[in-house]
């Protein structure tokens, strides 16, 4: 490999700041030699001349920082190292001297991945040792009583440690996650953030005194300054793999906080359970809250059936609740002479909020046919599919591995490649044709009950009113379909009318 001049000036400056002419002129006279020379360890010979040039500066800044009464600091850094380490031998002064170099990379400005590198290629007693604890200590006594460095890493940095942690991102799509004190905002997270970053610098620069403060004001009222700022957090900021969401959550998220399985109880839920707003029920819990249009419309479309109504009641409270369709059901919302199953359906979406989610029209159709990438429907307890045709033969296969947890092959068009996802919540369709006689294959590892919808043509907007209205009061009544169905064993029962296919 080649490195010319100019390339290598660049990685110099990478590693070196360079403040006056005469540093200037030394490091040009430096990197003339390697001028149009073949280096085949050219990375090597690069950190070597780094390290004989830097050495020395490092060195005097660890004994400085020893003269401030750094002594017990460094202990503990040098403990926290060993145990993030699981206990290997390490030389103190090679600790010392690291944490001299993370601290004045982070006066300069060098991202923590940066420092990282630097610093294991320069001390090679290092190279294999995980420094987050050192970093972390150094990065955060940089910043003691002085002002960050005027440039976007340095300020990013700043902006992350006043914020205590409530500015992260989601691995997923880099998008910011930033915590209201009930929820993380992922909707509005970059709007939050980029105010947050507003009201902190504001705070910094109430105190600071002249010429810095028109430096920073001049730097902050540039535009693409702030760019290049935001763009700096998000990339420091810790980032939150897509497991940690996918998991199954202890908490059902409402509007005014999370239901405790556990407790039975609305609880204000905590950081670190990582309850989102594009994740939350269309609702607040109040169990006392009553939905009498509610119970009026359900005793029209059944009319009147008691086991019906009770099965319902149950089947709902599960679609809640199950963050996994573990009965493998899939359901039919069949409408006879009139709208009633496909309002249901309607109300479900509604109330369910961010856990429900809509399926393409093709996707029970034609598995031959790859998949659209669904992964975004992943975690919804409510998948669902309207106007559904049943003169169209459903495709067993792609049914059977929606029920029963199986990847599902899709083509991702923003990555451009294919990644398979999984699909956990219950199915139910909604069709105004008879369902019955349609082949849906017999290696089946689920049940497609089809439930008959009755009570004739019901006015859409007077219903989406008493929906809008009523909303607290049907989750309710769902969350007590579940306790229901709990004490019943986790048994629905058969009412009449209601068939598999």
């Amino acid at each position: 490999m080649t490195w010319h001049v100019g390339e290598l000036m660049n990685q110099m400056q990478f590693c070196c700041s360079v403040t006056s002419a005469k540093n200037v002129k030394k490091y040009h006279f430096l990197s003339i030699n390697f001028e149009n020379k073949n280096m085949s360890n050219s990375q090597e010979n690069f950190f070597s001349l780094s390290a004989s040039m830097t050495k020395a500066s490092h060195e005097k800044k660890a004994l400085e920082l020893e003269d401030v009464n750094a002594e017990k600091n460094l202990r503990r850094v040098i403990k926290k190292v060993m145990k993030s380490n699981d206990g290997k031998s390490l030389n103190g002064a090679d600790v010392i001297q690291a944490y001299g170099m993370a601290y004045d990379y982070a006066n300069r400005g060098f991202y923590r991945h940066e420092a990282e590198i630097l610093i294991q290629k320069l001390v090679p007693n290092l190279a294999e040792i995980q420094l987050t604890a050192l970093l972390e200590k150094a990065y955060t006594s940089s910043r003691d009583n002085l002002y960050p460095v005027l440039n976007a890493p340095s300020l990013a940095r700043y902006v992350l440690e006043q914020a205590q942690g409530n500015i992260r991102v989601r691995s997923s799509d880099n998008g910011f996650l930033f915590w209201t004190g009930t929820h993380w905002s992922v909707n509005e997270g970059q709007q939050k953030v980029e105010h947050a970053v507003k009201e902190i610098l504001n705070t910094l620069l109430e105190d600071m005194k002249e010429p810095h403060k028109s430096d920073y004001l001049t730097w902050l009222n540039d535009p693409e300054n702030n760019k290049k700022l935001i763009e700096a957090v998000n990339r420091e900021a810790e980032r939150i793999p897509n497991s940690i969401f996918e998991e199954i959550s202890r908490l059902l998220h409402f509007e005014n906080g999370g239901y405790s399985f556990f407790e039975k109880k609305l609880v204000m839920p905590e950081r670190e359970q990582y309850l989102t707003d594009d994740f939350r029920l269309n609702g607040e819990y109040d169990e006392n809250a009553k939905c009498s249009g509610w119970k009026v419309f359900l005793n029209r479309v059944t009319r009147g059936n008691k086991t019906l109504l009770d099965y319902l009641h149950m089947l709902c409270g599960y679609i809640l609740c199950a963050g996994v369709n573990y009965r493998s059901f899939v359901l039919v919302f069949w409408n006879q002479g009139g709208n009633g199953g496909t309002l249901m359906l309607k109300a479900l979406q509604h109330v369910m909020g961010g856990y429900a989610g809509i399926l393409p029209s093709s996707f029970l159709y034609d598995s031959d046919k790859p998949a659209d990438d669904l992964s975004y429907l992943s975690r919804k307890h409510l998948l669902t599919l309207s106007n559904t045709e049943f003169n169209n033969n459903i495709d067993s296969k792609r049914l059977n591995d929606l029920t029963r947890d199986f990847p599902i092959e899709g083509w991702n068009a923003n990555k451009k490649e294919w990644e398979c996802f999984k699909l956990k919540g219950t199915l139910i369709m909604e069709t105004k044709s008879d369902p019955r006689g349609i082949n849906v294959g017999t290696e089946r590892n689920n049940t497609i009950s089809v439930i008959p919808f009755f009570g004739g043509n019901i006015s859409e907007d007077a219903f989406e009113d008493m929906i809008a209205s009523e909303r607290n009061g049907i989750l309710a009544w769902m969350m007590k379909g579940y306790h229901k169905l709990d004490r019943n064993n986790d048994y629905f029962g058969r009412p009449d009318g209601v068939f598999d296919l």
